[in-house]
């Protein structure tokens, strides 16, 4: 019994996943849709252009325009606490933009996390307003979101109110625009941490990830890929 609760924690202290518990797996393949991306359209906005970029990374092309692309995605943070992935700019026009502010806010590149409605902790204005959302959608989306961008005036780091999304949403500025154009970055976040910093709960299941960009407000230009997107035990 000693020997099995040491080998348990040290693969733990290594990031191994839970026994019997499944490791997610983050689509990929030459046919986006065909293994499970979807587009996330915004009414009179032009979409952003994806495309598999080869392998396990993804295109992304926008031109004055905005769009995301998700996959449902269901885990347990508590047991898979870390996105990774890595991501490059290869080319944009895109200036540093306020991402607290609607109409302005622009951005290089997005990964977005999304959470479970929790009814029973929801109050009755955010259960009418997450009915409302679904409706409006005409598919099940997720509750709360984190934001992670390549883009922004802001510090890196820095913590910003989604202003569309009336607290239900946070943008965290991984790398400010411009940033080093041309130069794969790494970048790996603890979901469950950032999600009990923001929200003041523990999170929820993830049931979607998406990735974007934005570029429609300053009618401007941005090229870049996403690739390796994984979920990991630690990070």
């Amino acid at each position: 019994m000693k020997l099995a609760a040491a080998a348990l924690i040290v693969a733990l202290a290594a990031g191994a996943a839970l026994p019997g518990v499944a490791q997610p797996v983050v689509p990929s393949g030459s046919d986006l849709e065909a293994v499970g991306w979807r587009p996330i359209l915004f009414r009179g906005r032009k979409p952003t252009r994806f495309e598999s970029a080869g392998g396990a990374t993804i295109s992304v092309d926008a031109e004055a325009s905005s769009s995301m692309l998700s996959t449902p995605l269901g885990f347990d943070p508590s047991a898979f606490r870390c996105v990774a992935w890595r991501w490059i700019v290869d080319e944009s026009t895109l200036p540093a933009t306020d991402l607290s502010r609607r109409g302005g806010d622009d951005r290089h590149l997005i990964v977005s996390i999304g959470f479970a409605f929790e009814p029973d902790r929801a109050s009755l204005s955010e259960r009418m307003r997450y009915a409302l959302a679904r409706q409006q959608a005409g598919r099940d989306i997720p509750a709360r979101v984190l934001f992670y961008v390549w883009g922004g005036a802001h510090p890196r780091d820095s913590w910003l109110a989604s202003p569309y999304m009336d607290g239900a949403g946070f943008i965290r500025v991984v790398e400010p625009a411009p940033g080093p154009h041309g130069r794969w970055i790494d970048v790996a976040v603890d979901v469950a941490a950032d999600y009990e910093a923001r929200f003041a709960a523990p999170p929820p299941p993830v049931v979607e990830i998406a990735i974007g960009s934005d570029s429609d407000d300053t009618n401007a230009r941005t090229r870049g890929r996403i690739g390796d997107l994984a979920i990991k035990p630690r990070c």
